[in-house]
């Protein structure tokens, strides 16, 4: 049994006893997705300032990462009830940057059930002043894989995926596809491109579990 005791920590009974963790911060059943947000929002300040932000889900099949994280799809990503930390960022991060709606293709078109509605994103305009690229690859069996290449794209024209360490003892991803972005509908498109074709497997408790780590990401030039 699990069980909050504090907003910092909680406690694990087992048959061995019981065990306290302690973490920055805890959040109890009766916690929403807006609840969540709210602790995570500021996030995106920090993104807008020149920081660098990651944000990692973890935990087992069926914990409910991609329904927390909202990659699952347009019913939760429109939906203010539900929808997710990502969907949230992406609306105060484009109500910052001033760019609002603004579809301009980035070449990749999400599959019918990935589509998203521009009636449920913001339709404020503004000049641009900034550039966002997106990447997304796949981790699986040890293996790396850009989940934002076009479908049309040839396999002989792919480049390959690799990982290195630069001078100063960074790592880097090399070889990975780059998509602009410009809009809300522009980077959900993306996300939601690349998660309908993750490596999915079946498992006891998930019919439909991604069976690899992913890693979406943004860089913003201002």
């Amino acid at each position: 049994m699990v069980q909050v005791t504090s907003p910092t920590s909680l406690a694990v009974d087992s048959p061995q006893g019981r065990k306290l963790f302690v973490f920055d911060r805890v959040f109890g059943e009766e916690v929403d997705q807006e609840g969540i947000w709210g602790y995570l929002s500021e996030s995106v300040n920090a993104f807008t300032q020149g920081y660098n932000v990651s944000l990692l889900a973890y935990g087992q099949s069926g914990a409910g990462k991609s329904y927390t994280m909202g990659t699952s799809g347009p019913a939760e990503q429109s939906d203010p009830k539900i929808m997710g930390v990502i969907p949230r960022a992406a609306a105060v991060l484009f109500e910052k940057l001033g760019a609002g709606h603004r579809h301009t293709g980035s070449g990749l078109r999400s599959p019918a059930r990935y589509s998203t509605s521009s009636a449920q994103v913001l339709s404020k305009a503004a000049e641009k002043s900034w550039v966002m690229k997106a990447t997304y690859v796949e981790i699986y069996n040890e293996q790396l894989r850009d989940l934002l290449l076009p479908e049309s794209l040839p396999q002989s024209e792919r480049a390959a995926v690799t990982i290195r360490e630069d001078t100063r003892g960074r790592i880097l991803l090399t070889g990975l596809h780059q998509v602009t972005i410009n809009s809300i509908d522009d980077l959900l498109g993306a996300l939601n491109f690349g998660s309908s074709i993750r490596q999915t497997d079946a498992t006891a408790i998930n019919a439909k579990s991604s069976r690899s780590h992913a890693v979406f990401s943004l860089n913003l030039i201002q």
